[in-house]
């Protein structure tokens, strides 16, 4: 995931990759395997990408909203 996000800080990511690693991301996210670093790539790809928007976008958000809110409180 950090190799993910320095490739899509330096925009190194094609348009047409960027579904399917929010799909990749979004595999993550429903078996809670680091959600932390999920939701810090997903911040990355939405924030330095305008690659990302319409449903990809959407979808973006649903994760941050699910990865933010469904978090277990310690």
């Amino acid at each position: 995931l950090s190799a993910i996000q320095r490739l899509l800080t330096h925009k190194a990511i094609p348009e047409f990759a960027v579904g399917n690693i929010l799909n990749a991301l979004w595999g993550l996210m429903e078996n809670r395997i680091e959600d932390l670093k999920v939701l810090q790539t997903v911040l990355v790809m939405v924030t330095s990408s305008s690659t990302v928007y319409g449903d990809q976008l959407a979808k973006a958000f649903v994760m941050c909203f699910r990865l933010h809110f469904g978090r277990d409180v310690v």
